[in-house]
């Protein structure tokens, strides 16, 4: 039986020690990430768990608390505590966090004004920390009060769990688990389709392979499984008839997949006038930069063309 852990817990825990450190501030200090503003894609349980873990050396050696809260954020308080370290823990988490846009703070002379992260003395600062941690925990409360208990976060994967969860795609109706969404530009006012995207809800797909698991909380697991899953979006393309479907598609593939007897199907039913343009990650392309090369050679001299998915200004 599944155990149903308290929403506020962490919040009320978090107040406990601001009130009670209130009394003696001198030294005391805190840091505040604003994790919750991330990307809903980054914000994964497993990210999360793993900003909050960094932290754990100087939690060890230096008594600090470190409080993961219900919304995403992360609150770490102490007494004098080591700034150098921690700022570099900070930073660090930054990094994990690159290809989101709330990372991307780079006036190091402004640090009031920075979105990631602040910074706050009790000495100081201290009636307006306890102004937000009230507030966080009041918060919290509404939203214990919409959704009730929450239920326990999800498992990681396991490389055993691949085999059932690849069996499992056989009796998945693939054609009613694709989506399709527009991708437009925009220019001189003027709006066009530029292609449309068909794609399964990796959320929604786990939810009857594997209910209770976080399949992407071990990447390379979920890019060997992604790899399985391409072939069946491919087939599912082709038995709804891809001529019937737009004059440009896009398809978000591994770059193995390019190369099997499912894509071959899928080149060979379209019609002369139908386009393709296949979404590969950036960490994908690293991996094998001279299937990269090739690939976008060959699908440039047919007239298709390869997206970089994940890319950030940075």
């Amino acid at each position: 039986m599944s155990v149903t852990r308290d929403p506020t817990h962490a919040e009320r825990e978090l107040l406990d020690v601001v009130e009670r450190g209130g009394r003696t501030p001198a030294g005391r200090t805190a840091v505040h990430l604003h994790l919750s503003q991330l990307l809903p894609s980054n914000r994964t349980a497993a990210n999360l768990k793993m900003a909050a873990s960094l932290f754990q050396p100087l939690q060890s050696a230096n008594g600090l608390r470190v409080f993961r809260l219900s919304n995403g954020d992360v609150i770490v308080v102490g007494k004098d505590m080591p700034e150098y370290e921690l700022d570099k823990i900070v930073n660090r988490v930054r990094s994990l966090f690159h290809n989101d846009p709330l990372s991307w703070h780079d006036d190091f002379e402004d640090d009031a004004n920075d979105p990631f992260v602040s910074w706050y003395t009790f000495e100081v600062d201290f009636p307006a920390f306890l102004e937000l941690t009230r507030s966080i925990l009041d918060e919290a409360e509404e939203r214990r009060k919409k959704t009730g208990m929450l239920p326990p976060e999800p498992e990681p994967i396991l490389p055993g769990d691949l085999t059932s969860m690849v069996q499992a795609l056989e009796s998945v109706r693939m054609r009613r688990m694709i989506y399709r969404q527009p991708c437009i530009r925009i220019q001189d006012g003027v709006a066009d389709i530029l292609f449309e995207e068909f794609f399964v809800s990796i959320s929604t797909l786990m939810d009857k392979l594997a209910p209770g698991r976080d399949v992407l909380s071990e990447r390379w697991l979920f890019q060997d499984f992604s790899r399985s899953l391409d072939r069946y979006v491919i087939s599912a393309l082709v038995r709804s008839d891809i001529a019937n479907l737009p004059s440009r598609i896009s398809l978000n593939l591994n770059l193995e997949t390019v190369y099997s007897k499912e894509y071959d199907i899928l080149w060979r039913s379209r019609d002369d006038d139908q386009y393709l343009a296949i979404e590969i990650q950036v960490i994908d392309v690293f991996n094998n930069l001279d299937m990269w090369v090739e690939t976008r050679r060959t699908l440039r001299n047919t007239g298709h063309f390869l997206i970089l998915d994940g890319l950030t200004p940075p």
